[in-house]
């Protein structure tokens, strides 16, 4: 896919809260196509991580009972200006998306 997430990092103080929306049809695989009645193949993110420096903080594993265009926040500590914060993101399909952001 294209990059599809838009990201916003906020510094505070001790922390710093990530802000993540990406653009993801998150279907389930449980709906049937109103016109041929066959089931729409499920297509969901089941994992999103984010690091800092290359070094993994968080994982979280997703399922498809997700809204479409999934946003997602969390706070990391220790997180100093400079840092570099990259969220990335895989889906059912193999799919895949990542962006990152310098901390202010």
């Amino acid at each position: 896919m294209a990059n599809t997430m838009k990201m916003r990092v906020v510094r505070a103080d001790g922390y710093i809260e990530v802000k993540v929306i990406i653009q993801h049809p998150m279907e389930t695989g449980q709906r049937r196509n109103p016109g041929t009645g066959e089931k729409i193949p499920a297509h969901f993110i089941h994992t999103i991580s984010a690091a800092v420096n290359g070094r993994n903080l968080v994982t979280s594993r997703c399922g498809g009972g997700i809204a479409r265009n999934p946003f997602f926040a969390f706070r990391l500590r220790d997180v100093k200006a400079g840092d570099r914060v990259t969220v990335s993101w895989e889906d059912t399909k193999g799919e895949s998306g990542s962006t990152d952001a310098v901390v202010g």
